[in-house]
C-alpha cells in the first residue's frame, strides 16, 4: 500500500477542506459506522472553521484537519486489542493512568502510522490527548480537543462554546474544559486521571 502524506490527504482550498478519496474510504472502512464517520467529518470541518477564525497558518490548518479527520480512526478496534497496543507502546505509569475510554486515542497515533506517511509529534499528540487533554497543549491539540466535545452532531446546543472558540481558541478551550467537567460530574463519570488532572491544573489553576 502506498502511504500518503498529510499534504496528500488534506488540501486547504480557500473556504473548504478537500480530503483525498481513498483516505475517506479507508476511514469509513475502519470505523464501519456511519455515525462515527459523520462525526469525524463534522469535527474536521469545525476544526477548520475555528482554526481559520483564529488565523492559523495553512500548514497548521492542514495538520489540524488531518488530526481531526483521523482522531477516531481506531474507535472500532476491540478494547482488548487497544489495551494491548497501549501496554506495548507506553510506559507502565502512563498506561495505568489511562482511562479505558481513552485507549483508542492513545493507540490511534501508533495505528495510523501503518497507513499514512508522516513524522509529526504535534499531530500525534493532538490525536493522543483528544480524550483526556494534557498540560501545555499545542493550538492544534487544543482546537481538536474542544471541537470533539462541541461537535454539533453531539446533540446539544454548543453554539455559544463554538463562538467562544472562534473568538479566541485558548479562552474558548477553558470554557469547553469547564463544561466537560460539569458533564462528567452530572453523569457520574470518573474523569480523574494523570493527564486530565495535569490539563486542569495547567489551564484552570
Amino acid at each position: 500500500m502506498n502511504k500518503l502524506s498529510i499534504n496528500e490527504v488534506i488540501k486547504i482550498k480557500q473556504e473548504v477542506v478537500e480530503v483525498e478519496e481513498t483516505s475517506l474510504l479507508l476511514l469509513k472502512a475502519s470505523l464501519n459506522d456511519e455515525k462515527r464517520f459523520n462525526h469525524s467529518l463534522s469535527v474536521m470541518n469545525l476544526c477548520f472553521e475555528i482554526g481559520k477564525a483564529n488565523r492559523l497558518t495553512n500548514d497548521d490548518l492542514t495538520k489540524l484537519c488531518f488530526s481531526a479527520l483521523l482522531h477516531d480512526f481506531c474507535k472500532n478496534v476491540s478494547l482488548f486489542k487497544l489495551e494491548d497496543i497501549c501496554k506495548k507502546n507506553y510506559n507502565s505509569q502512563d498506561f495505568n493512568s489511562m482511562p479505558r475510554f481513552s485507549y483508542h486515542s492513545f493507540a490511534c497515533p501508533i495505528i495510523i502510522h501503518e497507513y499514512f506517511a508522516f513524522n509529526d509529534n504535534i499531530v500525534d499528540d493532538a490525536i493522543r490527548f483528544h480524550c483526556t487533554g494534557s498540560s501545555n497543549m499545542s493550538p492544534i491539540a487544543i482546537i481538536l480537543y474542544a471541537s470533539d466535545k462541541i461537535d454539533p452532531l453531539r446533540g446539544f446546543d454548543s453554539r455559544i462554546l463554538i463562538e467562544e472558540m472562534k473568538m479566541n481558541f485558548l479562552s474558548g478551550f477553558k470554557e469547553v474544559l469547564k463544561d466537560n467537567i460539569k458533564y462528567f460530574n452530572r453523569n457520574n463519570i470518573d474523569y480523574k486521571n494523570k493527564f486530565t488532572d495535569e490539563c486542569i491544573k495547567f489551564y484552570l489553576p
